[in-house]
């Protein structure tokens, strides 16, 4: 399995500066791979729409039957 780049922890959706343009932040995420552990928010990014659909679709392999955990980040909360 290939490690994934650090930079993926640091990765922080919730700034001002993403919030007013999330553009470049976004575009590093699709050009660092297909899916990602983010260990401080504890959740996979998938930041591609056909692996996204491919996992909606597959309820064998993926799935919520343990529920949705919502993720306290500060002032925003996250599902």
């Amino acid at each position: 399995m290939q490690a994934m780049p650090e930079r993926v922890g640091a990765w922080d959706f919730y700034t001002p500066e993403v919030s007013f343009d999330p553009h470049p932040l976004l575009r590093e995420v699709r050009e660092t791979g297909r899916a990602m552990w983010h260990e401080t928010y504890q959740a996979w990014i998938v930041p591609h729409y056909a692996d996204i659909t491919a996992i909606c679709r597959d309820e064998r392999k993926f799935s919520a039957k343990d529920g949705i955990v919502a993720h306290n980040f500060g002032e925003y909360t996250m599902l």
